[in-house]
């Protein structure tokens, strides 16, 4: 997906693709970032299922980031899609201070902040208690042999 999304810099998709229909190509650049973003619910689903069934509060408070981080993405994705302040005026007002395109960016740069927090917290916290091997080696084969 990432690579699709990198393709936007390398082809001139507005006019190849989209004959030079701006609004129908920023709807799908938006719509193709918006995807990217939550296709990381695919990882986070993975470690709801395998980490929180009991009461860890590592993954709990690493659950509450992601959702923290995915609301400035989401966000700064809305403010930009929705061209918001400018929709407010004509004037220009903000064409070279709070346009819509630097509040997404802002927003972006936020959320790669908590989620370098975030990686940076669960590796320190990860050294610290490092499983044991019963504990991996039981990730979700339990059940399976339970008689």
């Amino acid at each position: 997906m990432t690579l699709f999304t990198v393709s936007f810099a390398l082809y001139d998709w507005e006019n190849k693709v989209f004959h030079g229909n701006k609004s129908k190509w920023y709807r799908f650049r938006n719509f193709s970032f918006a995807a990217q973003g939550c296709y990381g619910v695919v990882p986070f689903t993975h470690q709801v299922v395998n980490h929180m069934m009991g009461y860890n509060p590592m993954y709990l408070m690493s659950f509450v980031w992601v959702l923290i981080m995915g609301a400035f993405y989401l966000g700064g994705l809305t403010i930009l899609m929705t061209k918001f302040p400018e929709c407010l005026t004509s004037s220009g007002k903000f064409d070279y201070i709070l346009s819509s395109h630097q509040i997404w960016h802002v927003c972006v740069f936020i959320a790669a902040l908590i989620w370098l927090y975030c990686v940076r917290t669960l590796y320190a916290w990860r050294i610290d208690n490092v499983c044991t091997m019963h504990a991996s080696g039981t990730w979700g084969l339990e059940r399976k042999y339970v008689v």
